[in-house]
């Protein structure tokens, strides 16, 4: 038999065995490469999914084949991944109403952030200091009601 057709066989009969979550994780993109001197070799996307399936269904893989085929194949896994396509997409230029260019790969120099760098944190600093003016407010309100000053 090729190593095609052992695959498919091995695989039809693995694919009842387990849940399609399960096969979907580890088996997706696995195909056969070569058959010959009783070893299967196939190629996996992974070495994850090549240590997963050595760890846990080499055993079940092999016995769905002997089942199916009556012969005994030892499995192979080479990890074999395919290079990612880099997606560069184009970085819109940002205006402002006068027509001045913000800087996009530096320092912003225009509009608040020419004086203040986080103008977050010092809004935050200044709810605290009147915040504190508030309590100290009421605390002064509450002393001077029990006739303490």
């Amino acid at each position: 038999m090729t190593a095609d057709e052992l695959w498919n066989e091995g695989a039809a009969a693995l694919r009842n065995q387990l849940a399609p979550a399960t096969w979907a994780a580890w088996f997706h993109g696995v195909t056969p490469l070569s058959h010959g001197d009783g070893t299967l070799v196939l190629s996996v996307p992974s070495s994850l999914a090549a240590e997963r399936i050595r760890s846990s269904y080499a055993g079940m893989l092999t016995d769905a084949i002997r089942d199916r085929t009556g012969e005994t194949v030892q499995i192979d896994l080479v990890v074999e991944t395919t290079p990612r396509e880099t997606v560069v997409e184009a970085q819109p230029e940002l205006t402002i109403a006068d027509e001045r260019t913000l800087i996009t790969d530096g320092l912003v120099t225009t509009g608040l952030f020419r004086r203040v760098r986080h103008p977050m944190y010092v809004g935050f600093a200044l709810w605290i200091v009147g915040w504190s003016a508030y309590q100290g407010a009421v605390l002064s309100l509450a002393i001077g009601s029990l006739g303490l000053i």
